[in-house]
């Protein structure tokens, strides 16, 4: 396919070695590469012209190359990101204790007993 183009693989090699950024270019420009393998499998799903296995065996390629080229959208399975953040609540916590003291002292929270309606019904019989 590069030789159609006039690439050869040392030339590819040594552009993708000459920096970090053409390694980037490179990896997007095959994930661009899916899309067009995309629009060769609906073209070939719509010919009708085609012999049926013939059409499976190229649609079944096609699928395949446009997974390997773009994993995120094209693959069977899905990849799922499992890092867990975590949220320090600490510095939340401390204010609402000291918003909580501030009414305490200013005589602005009553307290009780919280009752549940198990405990409600029991306790009135």
């Amino acid at each position: 396919m590069l030789a159609d183009r006039g690439f050869s693989k040392t030339s590819v090699r040594r552009f993708r070695l000459a920096g970090a950024q053409r390694v980037v270019v490179w990896r997007d420009a095959i994930a661009d590469s899916a899309v067009e393998l995309n629009d060769e499998h609906l073209a070939t799903a719509r010919d009708t012209g085609m012999d049926p296995s013939r059409m499976r065996a190229k649609l079944n390629a096609l699928e395949w190359q446009m997974a390997k080229r773009d994993p995120d959208r094209y693959a069977d399975r899905s990849r799922h990101d499992i890092n867990v953040k975590t949220l320090d609540l600490t510095p939340i916590l401390q204010r609402a204790e000291a918003r909580l003291a501030l009414a305490q002292a200013a005589g602005q929270v009553i307290e009780g007993v919280v009752l549940s309606r198990e405990t409600d019904a029991n306790a009135l019989m």
